[in-house]
């Protein structure tokens, strides 16, 4: 069993652009990016963070991926992204 997923890595103008964009991310993300299985985000440094986004399908994957460029033209504290995409191959929870 294969999911479509995301790993974006971003480094922002200074934390107080990081910290309002995971404000943003934890009040927006579940309703703006439909069909997603996990979306996380992971806080590197003071400036930097990692979002992991699984995806039900394709689909979802790639109208995502539209919402992202749409609002990446509009967030302008973003100093540098970028999008690996792949499939999820091996996830273990424990229970």
């Amino acid at each position: 069993m294969t999911k479509p997923t995301n790993v974006v890595m971003l480094d922002f103008q200074d934390a107080q652009a990081m910290d309002e964009f995971i404000e943003m991310y934890e009040r927006d993300a579940s309703e703006l990016y439909e069909g997603y299985e996990n979306l996380m985000l992971i806080r590197v440094d003071e400036a930097s963070c990692v979002a992991i986004s699984v995806y039900a399908d394709e689909d979802a994957q790639m109208r995502a991926h539209e919402v992202s460029k749409k609002r990446r033209s509009e967030i302008t504290w973003i100093k540098e992204g970028l999008r690996l995409s792949g499939d999820l191959v091996v996830h273990h929870k424990q229970n």
